[in-house]
């Protein structure tokens, strides 16, 4: 499984996911400041999932046709944008 975290991401769980083996390519690292559609064009041009604390990419992925998947962990609101 392949994730891309969004900026707002805390780098400990990028770092987590990678130690548990993941493929996680991170928006701080490839490409600071990077707008909404270009980052979920990025993950689905890669066929990434995208992890985020940014509700504007519900927006977003409801235009582009795609799900959104909320979810609560560890206290702090973490979003997922996945392909139909």
């Amino acid at each position: 499984m392949k994730f891309l975290a969004d900026e707002g991401v805390d780098g400990q769980i990028v770092a987590r996911l990678r130690l548990e083996g993941y493929d996680v390519a991170y928006i701080a690292e490839l490409n600071v400041g990077a707008v909404d559609p270009a980052i979920l064009k990025l993950a689905n041009e890669d066929d990434r999932i995208l992890i985020t604390r940014d509700k504007d990419f519900g927006e977003l992925a409801y235009r582009e046709r795609l799900v959104w998947i909320f979810r609560r962990c560890c206290a702090t609101n973490i979003g997922a944008i996945v392909p139909l």
